[in-house]
């Protein structure tokens, strides 16, 4: 099958639910939606294929299933980073920011210089892209001890203080680097239990803390 911007709008319109919808305007979502969930839009993605064309075009659509298909679309090898800029620069929902970085960007040959350029940017999106981006690459084992003390200076300067629109992403950075690195564990441990951030944020019955020591704690089980 040919997959053209149109029958892919149609297919996902045909996804909708009424439920997802309302679920998705109360997260800030506007009316350009259909109401699908991330179940739903990852096998449709792994039908269409990487198609930078397609993705491109997915994102000019402003619908919001549309623009995170578009970031799972994404060809690594052809993202350019006044795309990725251009891509950021057109939307407020910080979601989608999550999403075109994680699923596109991180993939991309440019995802390590540009991290270090948004992480220095004073555009508090940009920042958290940066973040994002720190999360992915040390995932993927690509980023040195000098890049991880550099992010951890960073996290320990700044965490404390940081905005709604960069702190999870920042924590989430020195979480991460706690549970993949055992070297770095008992450091980004003691950097939790110092800044004590969401230490006091009551966690929901099923759900796991997003203080520091806690999170390392859970991953390093898990890991196990």
């Amino acid at each position: 099958m040919e997959f053209t911007i149109e029958n892919i709008m149609e297919n996902l319109k045909s996804l909708g639910d009424e439920k997802r919808f309302t679920y998705n305007k109360k997260q800030g979502v506007g009316d350009n939606q259909f109401g699908i969930t991330l179940g739903k839009l990852r096998p449709l993605a792994k039908k269409i294929k990487t198609n930078h064309q397609l993705a491109l075009e997915l994102w000019n659509t402003e619908n919001y299933e549309a623009r995170i298909l578009s970031a799972m679309l994404l060809d690594p090898k052809k993202l350019t980073e006044e795309e990725v800029h251009k891509f950021m620069d057109s939307t407020e929902l910080l979601v989608l920011v999550d999403e075109l970085i994680f699923h596109g960007v991180s993939k991309s040959y440019i995802a390590k210089d540009l991290m270090k350029k948004l992480l220095s940017s004073e555009n508090e999106k940009y920042e958290r892209a940066g973040w994002d981006l720190a999360i992915t690459l040390n995932s993927k084992n690509k980023l040195d001890k000098q890049e991880m003390d550099n992010l951890l200076e960073q996290v320990e300067a700044n965490l404390k203080e940081a905005s709604d629109v960069t702190q999870f992403a920042m924590n989430r950075t020195l979480c991460e680097i706690g549970i993949k690195h055992d070297d770095y564990t008992e450091r980004c441990i003691q950097m939790g239990e110092k800044l004590g951030v969401y230490k006091d944020i009551k966690v929901a019955k099923g759900c796991y803390s997003s203080y520091a020591p806690e999170w390392i704690k859970v991953g390093l089980s898990k890991r196990k």
